[in-house]
């Protein structure tokens, strides 16, 4: 991953362990069932982290922005995970790797791509996720001149209609 925009590593702030998060965080909203834990220790993970336990579904992270890479430290009980990207519901790409407590690789994203959202599946349990960090789409210079001929026609009719 280049260097992020946005790093949320959930030491800062003033909430305490057990809080649900959800909207806490610039940038992002989280979906259902993520507490703050704080202590414990595996590879890559310590201190305060977020936790997902039990949840029904497959956990959310919404990202206020559109983003064209994301990547974050993840573990679980031996399981084997689903990491989705959606953008506007749709996916975008999408990912199984086996996933555990003590593995020192245990950092999983998507880049190259354009998503708002990653669904994260796993089969059973629950998974701690820590050091969320994120680049956001920049649109293209193309695009931008494009957008901008547009709006000079628009103007330009406009003014025809006047006359």
């Amino acid at each position: 991953m280049t260097t992020p925009d946005v790093l949320i590593d959930f030491e800062a702030g003033a909430l305490t362990g057990g809080t649900v998060v959800t909207t806490q965080f610039s940038g992002v909203t989280f979906g259902t069932n993520y507490n703050l834990f704080t202590g414990g220790a595996a590879p890559n993970i310590s201190g305060r982290f977020l936790g997902d336990v039990g949840s029904t579904g497959p956990g959310s992270i919404f990202f206020d922005n559109d983003v064209t890479e994301a990547g974050f430290f993840f573990r679980t009980n031996p399981t084997t995970t689903t990491f989705t990207a959606l953008f506007n519901g749709g996916i975008v790409e999408s990912f199984a790797a086996s996933t555990d407590l003590s593995s020192s690789s245990n950092f999983y994203g998507f880049s190259g791509i354009v998503f708002d959202e990653i669904q994260i599946t796993i089969v059973s349990g629950g998974y701690n996720l820590d050091s969320l960090q994120f680049s956001q789409a920049i649109p293209e210079p193309g695009s931008l001149a494009v957008f901008g001929l547009g709006l000079i026609g628009l103007g330009a009719l406009r003014r025809r209609k006047l006359i």
